[in-house]
């Protein structure tokens, strides 16, 4: 009963709005109102789908910017993770290398050590060879003394005898005949009130050799002298100036010996 009142009432509101939108259609001014609200809808329409179209193209261009950014990530990743790979390298070989450089530098101690050694060795060897120099020249004044005597011995027997008379002079002089025989051989001439004497000073110094002189050589003729040394040189001076003339190197050893050919022409 209920249900067929409500439609009976829909149907008359409906007739009634029939019947109002009849009116309104026979209204020219009504019909003018609503054609221009429906150009107004339609201008709307046709600007919302130009908007959505302007959406769907910026849409596009973001999902191509968002799909670029997504490549320049994974790209940005791919690098990152390969230079984490590289540091990871670079800082193992720089622990290697660190290792390496404590052992290089305790290797360096142990040589700082042993040059602390050898040094105090070379001056060992220095005092030594200074005092081998001191008795050597020691030595040489007690030979220069015992020619001087020889000489002063030979020198009274000649103005005491004739010199055919030297000879058996000498085989008289007793003890002091070893002597004798010893400085004076039989083809020997010694000139009389010579004597004979270890210089007290240097008559020339000749400055360029880094450590010790090993041995000294004159040429044939005198004019230059030859010199080699423990600094693995070989140097040549002349003997008057005492300037150098030429200086030999390249030997990796100390050189020992030297000395000039007969015909000048090597070392």
């Amino acid at each position: 009963m209920t249900s067929t009142t409500e439609l009976d009432t829909l149907r008359v509101t409906a007739a009634a709005m029939k019947a109002r939108l009849d009116q309104m259609a026979s209204n020219p001014e009504t019909n003018t109102f609503f054609k221009a609200k429906l150009d107004e809808v339609e201008a709307s329409r046709s600007q919302l789908r130009t908007e959505i179209t302007e959406l769907y193209k910026e849409k596009a261009n973001l999902a191509q910017r968002t799909l670029d950014l997504t490549q320049t990530v994974d790209r940005l990743r791919k690098e990152i993770a390969e230079q984490k790979t590289a540091y990871d390298a670079m800082a193992a070989r720089n622990h290697d290398l660190e290792l390496k450089l404590s052992v290089v530098n305790d290797h360096h101690a142990q040589l700082q050590v042993e040059l602390l050694k050898a040094d105090d060795k070379i001056k060992e060897l220095q005092n030594e060879n200074q005092q081998c120099v001191t008795q050597l020249l020691n030595a040489k004044s007690r030979e220069a003394e015992q020619l001087n005597m020889a000489k002063d011995l030979y020198d009274s027997l000649l103005r005491r005898m004739r010199k055919e008379d030297v000879d058996r002079a000498i085989a008289q002089a007793g003890p002091q005949a070893g002597l004798l025989h010893a400085a004076l051989p039989a083809s020997t001439a010694i000139e009389p009130n010579v004597r004979i004497a270890v210089p007290s000073r240097p008559h020339r110094s000749f400055v360029g050799h880094d450590a010790e002189v090993n041995a000294i050589a004159y040429n044939p003729t005198g004019a230059q002298i030859v010199t080699a040394s423990s600094d693995r040189r070989v140097r040549i001076w002349d003997a008057e100036s005492g300037g150098a003339i030429l200086t030999l190197d390249g030997s990796d050893k100390g050189a020992s010996t030297c000395c000039f050919s007969d015909n000048e022409v090597a070392i």
